[in-house]
């Protein structure tokens, strides 16, 4: 199942962690995404053009993850994802 996911600037929209598939297109001004993972769940995000700002919820440390790069997240844990520049960023979550 592929989902395109826009969120206003004013909130932050949430993607279900039972979600299998997702391909999201994140605008340079959108509002963050969070992805709420439980214990026994985790997610693979594959960006394909631009630069994924990603944070993690109570770490200090953010990722910057660039076109071509995967990163694998595992829960329990919130994260947030953003785009970080003027383009936006492409990202898939399997």
């Amino acid at each position: 199942m592929n989902t395109l996911l826009r969120t206003d600037a004013h909130s932050a929209a949430t993607l279900p962690g039972s979600q299998r598939q997702a391909e999201l297109h994140l605008a340079a001004a959108q509002a963050p995404l969070a992805l709420p993972l439980r214990a026994w769940q985790s997610r693979t995000v594959r960006v394909s053009h631009g630069c994924l700002w990603l944070t993690e919820q109570g770490k200090p440390e953010d990722v910057f993850i660039q076109a071509g790069q995967h990163m694998h997240l595992l829960g329990p844990a919130r994260f947030y994802l953003s785009a970080a520049g003027a383009a936006g960023v492409r990202l898939s979550l399997t």
